[in-house]
Protein backbone atom coordinates (compact mmCIF):
# COMPACT_ATOMS: atom_id res chain seq x y z
CA UNK A 1 0.00 0.00 0.00
CA UNK A 2 1.14 3.43 -1.03
CA UNK A 3 0.91 6.02 1.11
CA UNK A 4 1.02 10.08 0.21
CA UNK A 5 3.20 12.52 1.41
CA UNK A 6 2.13 15.83 2.74
CA UNK A 7 2.20 17.66 -0.70
CA UNK A 8 0.26 15.39 -2.27
CA UNK A 9 -2.59 15.31 0.49
CA UNK A 10 -2.76 19.23 -0.10
CA UNK A 11 -2.96 18.99 -3.60
CA UNK A 12 -5.97 16.33 -3.02
CA UNK A 13 -7.55 18.76 -0.61
CA UNK A 14 -7.48 21.77 -3.01
CA UNK A 15 -8.41 19.70 -5.78
CA UNK A 16 -11.45 18.52 -3.76
CA UNK A 17 -11.70 22.39 -2.40
CA UNK A 18 -11.76 23.88 -5.88
CA UNK A 19 -14.38 21.44 -7.13
CA UNK A 20 -16.40 22.14 -4.07
CA UNK A 21 -16.58 26.01 -4.55
CA UNK A 22 -16.87 25.12 -8.27
CA UNK A 23 -20.23 23.43 -7.52
CA UNK A 24 -21.93 25.64 -5.62
CA UNK A 25 -21.13 28.87 -7.90
CA UNK A 26 -22.95 26.73 -10.72
CA UNK A 27 -25.78 25.88 -8.56
CA UNK A 28 -26.04 29.85 -7.60
CA UNK A 29 -25.53 31.02 -11.80
CA UNK A 30 -28.21 27.87 -12.62
CA UNK A 31 -30.98 29.55 -9.71
CA UNK A 32 -30.21 32.67 -10.77
CA UNK A 33 -31.12 32.55 -14.23
CA UNK A 34 -34.03 30.32 -13.46
CA UNK A 35 -35.76 33.60 -12.23
CA UNK A 36 -34.21 35.92 -14.95
CA UNK A 37 -37.65 37.76 -16.72
CA UNK A 38 -36.73 39.08 -20.63
CA UNK A 39 -36.94 43.11 -20.42
CA UNK A 40 -40.23 43.25 -21.79
CA UNK A 41 -41.51 42.00 -18.44
CA UNK A 42 -39.43 44.29 -16.35
CA UNK A 43 -40.74 47.76 -15.15
CA UNK A 44 -39.61 51.11 -15.41
CA UNK A 45 -37.71 53.09 -12.37
CA UNK A 46 -41.32 55.59 -12.64
CA UNK A 47 -43.21 52.66 -12.13
CA UNK A 48 -40.87 50.72 -9.21
CA UNK A 49 -40.45 53.89 -7.29
CA UNK A 50 -44.60 54.41 -7.65
CA UNK A 51 -44.38 50.91 -6.17
CA UNK A 52 -42.45 51.39 -3.27
CA UNK A 53 -44.39 54.51 -2.71
CA UNK A 54 -47.71 52.95 -2.67
CA UNK A 55 -46.71 50.21 -0.57
CA UNK A 56 -44.29 51.53 2.05
CA UNK A 57 -45.56 51.97 5.82
CA UNK A 58 -46.88 55.46 7.02
CA UNK A 59 -44.41 57.32 8.22
CA UNK A 60 -43.62 58.00 11.82
CA UNK A 61 -43.21 60.57 13.31
CA UNK A 62 -39.48 61.32 13.57
CA UNK A 63 -39.81 64.11 17.03
CA UNK A 64 -39.97 62.14 19.89
CA UNK A 65 -41.68 63.27 23.20
CA UNK A 66 -38.90 64.51 24.57
CA UNK A 67 -37.63 66.67 21.66
CA UNK A 68 -40.98 68.21 21.25
CA UNK A 69 -40.64 68.73 24.84
CA UNK A 70 -37.03 70.19 24.27
CA UNK A 71 -38.66 72.59 21.75
CA UNK A 72 -41.28 74.01 23.84
CA UNK A 73 -39.24 74.63 26.77
CA UNK A 74 -36.49 76.07 24.79
CA UNK A 75 -39.39 78.37 22.94
CA UNK A 76 -41.15 79.27 26.10
CA UNK A 77 -37.84 80.66 27.62
CA UNK A 78 -37.72 82.90 24.58
CA UNK A 79 -41.37 84.23 24.32
CA UNK A 80 -42.60 83.51 27.69
CA UNK A 81 -42.14 87.09 28.26
CA UNK A 82 -44.76 88.20 25.94
CA UNK A 83 -47.04 86.17 27.10
CA UNK A 84 -49.59 87.29 29.64
CA UNK A 85 -49.26 86.34 33.39
CA UNK A 86 -51.77 83.74 33.14
CA UNK A 87 -51.25 82.42 29.93
CA UNK A 88 -47.12 82.09 31.17
CA UNK A 89 -48.19 80.08 34.54
CA UNK A 90 -51.03 77.63 32.64
CA UNK A 91 -48.02 77.09 29.76
CA UNK A 92 -45.65 76.62 32.06
CA UNK A 93 -47.38 74.11 34.37
CA UNK A 94 -48.40 72.48 30.76
CA UNK A 95 -44.80 71.50 30.31
CA UNK A 96 -44.29 70.99 33.63
CA UNK A 97 -46.60 68.16 33.73
CA UNK A 98 -45.18 66.99 30.59
CA UNK A 99 -41.76 66.68 31.96
CA UNK A 100 -42.99 64.80 34.81
CA UNK A 101 -45.11 62.64 32.65
CA UNK A 102 -42.41 61.67 30.27
CA UNK A 103 -39.48 61.42 32.83
CA UNK A 104 -40.43 57.63 32.87
CA UNK A 105 -40.31 56.61 29.27
CA UNK A 106 -36.94 58.75 28.36
CA UNK A 107 -34.75 57.33 25.99
CA UNK A 108 -31.28 58.28 27.13
CA UNK A 109 -30.12 57.65 23.49
CA UNK A 110 -32.53 60.13 22.16
CA UNK A 111 -30.22 62.97 21.09
CA UNK A 112 -33.45 65.33 20.42
CA UNK A 113 -33.89 64.87 23.84
CA UNK A 114 -31.31 66.50 25.30
CA UNK A 115 -31.48 69.79 26.51
CA UNK A 116 -28.35 71.94 25.44
CA UNK A 117 -29.20 74.77 28.00
CA UNK A 118 -28.56 73.22 31.02
CA UNK A 119 -26.53 70.29 29.55
CA UNK A 120 -28.39 67.08 30.67
CA UNK A 121 -31.32 65.33 29.06
CA UNK A 122 -34.56 67.19 29.69
CA UNK A 123 -36.60 66.76 32.68
CA UNK A 124 -38.18 68.80 35.60
CA UNK A 125 -35.24 70.50 35.60
CA UNK A 126 -35.37 72.42 32.08
CA UNK A 127 -38.55 73.50 32.80
CA UNK A 128 -37.78 74.87 36.32
CA UNK A 129 -35.20 76.18 34.14
CA UNK A 130 -37.69 78.12 32.00
CA UNK A 131 -39.50 79.40 34.73
CA UNK A 132 -41.77 82.92 33.50
CA UNK A 133 -40.93 86.02 34.59
CA UNK A 134 -41.32 87.86 38.03
CA UNK A 135 -44.87 89.04 36.80
CA UNK A 136 -46.06 85.59 36.16
CA UNK A 137 -44.91 84.30 39.81
CA UNK A 138 -48.81 85.34 41.49
CA UNK A 139 -50.24 83.58 39.26
CA UNK A 140 -47.81 80.60 39.23
CA UNK A 141 -48.38 80.25 43.09
CA UNK A 142 -52.15 80.47 42.53
CA UNK A 143 -52.30 77.57 40.09
CA UNK A 144 -50.00 75.76 42.51
CA UNK A 145 -52.37 76.43 45.44
CA UNK A 146 -55.03 75.15 43.12
CA UNK A 147 -53.11 72.10 42.29
CA UNK A 148 -52.53 71.44 45.99
CA UNK A 149 -56.23 71.48 46.92
CA UNK A 150 -57.32 69.18 44.53
CA UNK A 151 -54.84 66.70 45.48
CA UNK A 152 -55.42 67.07 49.24
CA UNK A 153 -59.30 66.97 48.31
CA UNK A 154 -58.82 63.82 46.24
CA UNK A 155 -56.74 62.05 49.07
CA UNK A 156 -59.23 62.86 51.52
CA UNK A 157 -62.16 61.20 49.41
CA UNK A 158 -60.11 58.52 48.96
CA UNK A 159 -59.13 57.59 52.52
CA UNK A 160 -62.44 58.00 53.53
Amino acid sequence: METQGPSAMRRTANQSSRMFRWGWALTILASCLAGVASAGDLLDARAVLSDIKRNAPPRASRTSEAAALVSDVQHFRVSGEQLSPQQAAATWFQLFDRAVNSASRANPNDPGSFDGDLRRPVGVASVIAALPPPAAWHALQDEASKRASERLELLLTTTS
